[in-house]
């Protein structure tokens, strides 16, 4: 994984120079973390699990349905059919993190993996992840910051 993840930097605005996924995940930014799960996920974890092929399917679903939450936005309002997509991405959600619980290892879960149930409502408050998701500490600046 490493090897692969190296092999494709170069272009900061795609996958940063030396990110190594496996020994250096500590390196990765949001950014880095949203291109492996957008465009090049299935290249770098290709055959992670031959063994497991039900570990790759909870990955695949994890990856499918982060790319519908980064393209999903919200209009303001009472519309129908905005409720009814948010609704389906619940589910999407639910069951890719279900997926994931069932057949990755526990030391491969994160807490984060939680808050992915509460995206869709989130996006229908705000629009789109775009508009809120951030960390707690990106967000606050102490006062001899600003």
């Amino acid at each position: 994984m490493d090897h692969r993840s190296r092999s494709l930097g170069g272009d900061a605005a795609w996958f940063r120079t030396d990110l190594a996924v496996y020994s250096k995940p500590s390196q990765f930014k949001l950014h880095d973390w949203l291109q492996l799960a957008l465009c090049c996920g299935d290249y770098i974890l290709h055959d992670l699990f031959p063994m497991y092929p039900e570990r790759m399917g909870a990955l695949y679903s994890l990856f499918a349905v982060v790319r519908e939450v980064v393209n999903c936005t919200s209009v303001a309002g009472d519309d129908d059919d905005d409720d009814d997509k948010l609704a389906r991405l619940r589910v999407q959600l639910l069951e890719a993190v279900c997926l994931c619980e069932v057949h990755l290892p526990c030391t491969e879960l994160s807490v984060l993996f939680h808050v992915l149930i509460h995206f869709p409502d989130c996006i229908h408050r705000w629009n789109s992840i775009r508009n809120f998701w951030c960390f707690w500490t990106e967000r606050y600046k102490l006062p001899s910051q600003r």
